[in-house]
């Protein structure tokens, strides 16, 4: 009963977070509209910056787990703008106010109910539990669910904050989520390749993948969004821009 309490004190309805519900139906961008945005030059200049401030956590993630420090990063760039932009909606809001409406209603009372057992278990007040309209938290945008089976307490305080300002729980928690689900060490994600079988777009560039592409969709179920990832990733890490047209 205390954590309902604390949980929905100054809590409401938010009719905006049902409208962006509604709205779901976005335009599919094609996959040069995609990457102009999620390889951006300001999003690698960024990245590049934010690897080097982060080198030792991202490479010692990269020894614990065996995920590409550089995947870490990319997957940090693209949910947050490296933290930018983690969201500032309270979760218990917009997944109560989701789950009431009842068009994903099952999926949000569980989303709800894995929120209020972050409060209950001390890893966050309930007023700095905030996200995105649906209720995706912190610098890699993890849902409370994910939160409750991946998230990682990296810095032995005690807490997994994937809220902080220091990146470090969240990064580490992306690590061990990529791992659990399959990620394999010392394996690239793909390159672009003349031969390549993946073309989400007529006439673009082709992609030689590996199962690491996979996992990397397990994050994001969509081919745009494994790729964006991974050419960020190369980009971070030093390459050069896409060859194809």
């Amino acid at each position: 009963s205390a954590t309902i309490a604390a949980g929905f004190r100054g809590t409401g309805y938010l009719p905006g977070v049902v409208k962006r519900d509604r709205n779901q139906t976005e335009f599919k961008r094609s996959l040069e509209d995609y990457l102009s945005i999620a390889a951006s030059d300001e999003r690698v200049s960024k990245g590049r910056a934010a690897f080097a401030r982060h080198r030792s956590t991202l490479n010692a993630l990269e020894t614990k787990y065996g995920v590409d420090a550089t995947i870490i990063c990319a997957i940090w760039g693209l949910e947050s703008q490296f933290g930018e932009r983690k969201g500032n909606i309270p979760v218990i809001s917009s997944t109560s106010t989701l789950a009431f409406d009842g068009r994903r209603g099952a999926f949000f009372e569980k989303q709800l109910v894995a929120a209020l057992k972050i409060i209950q278990n001390g890893d966050i007040t309930a007023d700095r539990l905030l996200g995105s309209w649906a209720g995706a938290m912190g610098h890699t945008q993890f849902m409370p669910t994910s939160y409750a089976g991946f998230a990682v307490d990296f810095t032995g305080d005690g807490r997994r904050d994937i809220w902080s300002a220091d990146p470090s729980d969240a990064l580490a928690s992306t690590a061990a989520y990529l791992q659990r689900n399959g990620w394999s060490r010392g394996v690239r994600w793909g390159a672009e390749s003349s031969s390549g079988t993946l073309q989400p777009q007529p006439g673009g560039p082709k992609f030689s993948t590996t199962g690491n592409f996979r996992t990397i969709k397990r994050y994001n179920n969509s081919d745009a969004y494994a790729i964006g990832v991974g050419h960020l990733s190369d980009r971070i890490g030093g390459a050069g821009p896409l060859r194809g047209s």
